[in-house]
């Protein structure tokens, strides 16, 4: 999360999927780019009708809307495209084959630019909720692979699902990938008090964008919350597993 900013995915009138931004700091510039040959993306009053490009076979474009800095947010497009896969899973296998980032405990994703987010490990209730949702996919829907911190590509970069479910027929597909290219059929979030209601309505749209079929959130209290592909509402059991509690004990 860029420090000030305050993200969200909407629905433009075109039907695409946009992402808003509302800067604190109008100056505000984003991380730097850790990677070499690759323009450094600027936010705030630097990035009037700026058009952002990778180099290489990769190329794309992404252009920001001209804004005005009262409480005016800064709207930029998503084009999930088959481009944006590619570059996205030749990003992850050079993250993967960093020695330096392999020693770090931090929890890496990156973003459509492919610039890396780290976060700090999660509290230990987390884990505990990780695995115990684990456990109960294996009880409750045995044949098919369950990964936890699965990597995911989508149309904002790499995203690693807390706990993820996928079909018997996917486990050729399990052996062979470093990052899927398309979503898990069951993706769990585990909800931390620093989440708030536009990140989670953004990863849901992210991953059904990337091909899920449900979309489970689970709060601190053990709460769970299903969501499915098409229907916006949370539904009180899923379809895929219906014998899954709406609360577990952790």
């Amino acid at each position: 999360m860029i420090p000030g900013a305050d993200l969200g995915l909407r629905k433009s009138a075109a039907g695409q999927k946009e992402r808003t931004t509302k800067f604190a700091d109008k100056n505000q510039k984003a991380p730097d780019d850790t990677t070499v040959g690759r323009t450094p993306t600027y936010w705030g009053s630097k990035a009037k009708n700026r058009v952002m490009r990778r180099s290489g076979p990769q190329a794309c474009r992404v252009r920001i809307n001209r804004i005005k800095f009262s409480g005016m947010p800064l709207t930029i497009q998503l084009h999930p495209s088959q481009r944006q896969t590619a570059f996205n899973l030749e990003r992850w296998r050079e993250l993967l084959a960093d020695r330096d980032l392999a020693r770090l405990p931090h929890r890496i994703e990156t973003d459509r630019h492919g610039h890396i987010l780290m976060s700090p490990p999660p509290a230990p209730s987390h884990g505990v909720k990780q695995a115990r949702i684990a456990t109960l996919f294996d009880q409750l829907l045995p044949n098919g692979i369950v990964i936890t911190e699965c990597p995911v590509s989508t149309s904002d970069g790499v995203k690693a699902i807390d706990v993820a479910w996928l079909a018997p027929e996917r486990r050729q597909e399990v052996d062979s990938a470093i990052c899927f290219a398309q979503a898990p059929e069951i993706c769990v979030e585990i909800l931390s008090p620093s989440n708030t209601a536009e990140e989670i309505s953004e990863k849901i749209a992210l991953y059904f964008e990337a091909g899920a079929q449900e979309l489970w959130t689970c709060d601190q209290s053990g709460t769970v919350e299903f969501y499915h592909s098409g229907i916006p509402q949370a539904r009180q059991s899923s379809e895929m597993c219906p014998e899954f509690p709406p609360r577990i004990d952790a």
